[in-house]
């Protein structure tokens, strides 16, 4: 594979089979160019912890919830209400209204408290 491409949907498997050493380096290259489905399974796969909170705060500051709260889960981390409301603040300046509505409704249910 090139080093100025992408892998091929094909590739990124076998990369994900093989538990490649690249995949931390495919996955920020991933979340560099906005692909994040593709950039959390190579992270996650990676074990990659500082791209995982890249792509939190990307998420964060994009008003993300499902990409968020999926890099929260797989950081280990307790979902805190000060960044739930400023996801849901986000979601709403992005026209994300459902995003808007599933961070408010978990800021409400109280589970996001420590």
């Amino acid at each position: 594979m090139a080093s100025d491409r992408m892998p091929s949907a094909q590739e990124r498997r076998k990369l994900l089979a093989s538990a490649s050493p690249e995949l931390g380096a495919v996955g920020r290259r991933y979340l560099d160019q906005g692909r994040w489905g593709e950039a959390l399974e190579c992270l996650e796969a990676a074990g990659d912890q500082a791209g995982l909170e890249r792509l939190r705060q990307a998420a964060l500051e994009a008003g993300d919830y499902f990409y968020w709260r999926r890099a929260v889960a797989l950081l280990g981390q307790t979902q805190d209400p000060a960044e739930l409301t400023r996801l849901a603040d986000q979601a709403r300046a992005a026209g994300k209204a459902v995003f808007q509505a599933q961070a408010t409704a978990q800021l409400e249910s109280g589970r996001s408290k420590p």
